[in-house]
């Protein structure tokens, strides 16, 4: 019997521990948590819905969601996204939807039910669960991990421990991995609002703008996507926004064009030298308050949008970011999660440095990292 130890509450931790057992029934599974409760953050993804998937996953077509993606270690399979979503309705008897837009939540539209499904199943199959505590060490010689004080043995070891986002500290990653020798890429704000060196009109703050967003660094187009601007104190944010943050790294070499003129399939159009009234049933009144009192009298379609282009001051704080990017290095995993230098480690989910846009990319990811990890090899 194989002592089986879990680092870890999240989603990538959880699946590894339930998939392990449904395959070596025999061996004796263990999770660590530090927190009080495995899944937290579960409960608050997706604004309290949970976006756990994408229909990407089942059709091959993830890759392009992630940021600097490797296929060899991100490349599920359409039968291995089928076989975790058959295991979700079967063995966790959980119910889910997908959307128009491909992203899938549960059927009760609370993020809840999945949470709950997950813990009946670790109840269901044994598998002891040890909150609020925190695995301070790893000592791959050993074979021991140091928690609460005491050196546990381990005959496999997976790691989900997440990164360092909005309630984490600074750090926390790096440090678990520190003395294993891996190749860590410092982790820095994704999925976030961006500060703008343009000055928000007051009048415009908590406005929203639908239109199609497009990033350029140095001139050069890197990223396009339609969606809605929110206007905020000092930057912008809203989705379309959060997901061009994940491929900015230096963020003076960029800028957000945001072109409001076509949203939803329609196209509108202005004359040139148009008054100022003549937008009132196009667009929100702040933002055509913003433009009067930016000392416009009359407009055309190339003044709006350089009115709506922003040169990047930088990225919000990791506390206002979804996720952060960094982690372990891809080069430091096999296909299966398993660390090169250590075999009987595998690691998971946020905590290897792969990251995608928003859509049930990321969480979906973390699910299927922990599902191939903990299936036997082929």
């Amino acid at each position: 019997m194989k002592r089986v130890r879990v680092v870890g509450g999240g989603p990538s931790s959880v699946l590894f521990a339930l998939t392990y057992k449904k395959y070596h029934p025999a061996d004796f599974v263990s999770l660590y948590e530090k927190d009080s409760a495995v899944l937290k953050r579960v409960l608050v993804s997706g604004n309290g819905r949970a976006n756990f998937f994408n229909e990407k996953y089942l059709s091959g077509t993830a890759l392009s969601a992630f940021y600097d993606g490797k296929e060899e270690n991100i490349g599920f399979t359409k039968e291995e996204a089928e076989e975790f979503l058959n295991f979700l309705k079967e063995d966790l008897n959980f119910s889910y939807y997908s959307d128009p837009e491909g992203r899938f939540y549960p059927f009760s539209n609370l993020s809840s039910s999945l949470k709950d499904a997950l813990v009946r199943g670790l109840k269901k199959e044994g598998i002891e669960v040890f909150t609020d505590s925190e695995v301070k060490k790893v000592n791959p010689e050993r074979k021991t991990i140091l928690v609460n004080g005491k050196e546990l043995p381990y005959d496999v070891l997976f790691c989900g421990i997440g990164n360092e986002a909005f309630d984490r500290k600074e750090g926390s990653v790096s440090n678990f991995f520190q003395n294993l020798g891996l190749k860590i890429t410092p982790s820095s704000p994704a999925l976030c609002p961006l500060a703008t060196v343009e000055r928000i009109p007051p009048v415009l703050v908590g406005t929203r703008l639908k239109g199609k967003l497009n990033l350029y660094k140095k001139e050069r187009e890197i990223y396009e996507e339609n969606g809605e601007l929110l206007f905020k104190k000092d930057g912008i944010s809203g989705i379309c926004v959060f997901d061009a943050s994940l491929f900015i790294d230096r963020p003076e070499d960029y800028t957000v064009r945001f072109d409001p003129f076509e949203h939803d399939g329609v196209k509108v159009s202005i004359r040139k030298g148009e008054s100022m009234d003549g937008l009132s049933g196009i667009f929100p009144y702040p933002f055509v308050e913003a433009l009067k009192k930016s000392g416009y009298k009359n407009i055309d379609e190339e003044s709006v949008r350089k009115f709506l282009t922003f040169k990047i001051r930088c990225k919000y704080p990791l506390k206002f970011s979804q996720i952060a990017k960094g982690g372990v290095s891809l080069s430091e995993v096999t296909p299966n999660f398993a660390l090169k230098q250590y075999p009987g480690i595998l690691i998971g989910g946020e905590s290897v440095d792969q990251h995608a846009i928003c859509g049930g990319f990321n969480m979906g990811f973390a699910f299927l990292s922990g599902f191939r990890a903990a299936k036997p090899l082929p």
